[in-house]
């Protein structure tokens, strides 16, 4: 799965809409459409910053793992 559709699925698995989140990540709704669909990537902050809001790892994000995040 590649990541603009990793950024789709954890938000619509929460049901939030793309406004809530390009608002709760300071970016517009047409660049949160771009990423996810795959029009455009995110640079590394901004990853980050979908990491930490969706409660998973980068690397999931990214399809590194299908684990969405590595326990503590």
């Amino acid at each position: 799965m590649k990541l603009g559709a990793r950024l789709k699925k954890e938000r619509e698995k929460r049901n939030w809409s793309q406004i809530y989140v390009s608002k709760k990540m300071g970016i517009t709704n047409a660049v949160l459409s771009d990423y996810e669909r795959g029009q455009r990537d995110p640079d590394k902050e901004t990853l980050g910053k979908f990491a930490k809001l969706y409660e998973v790892s980068i690397d999931y994000l990214l399809g590194c793992t299908d684990i969405p995040f590595i326990p503590q």
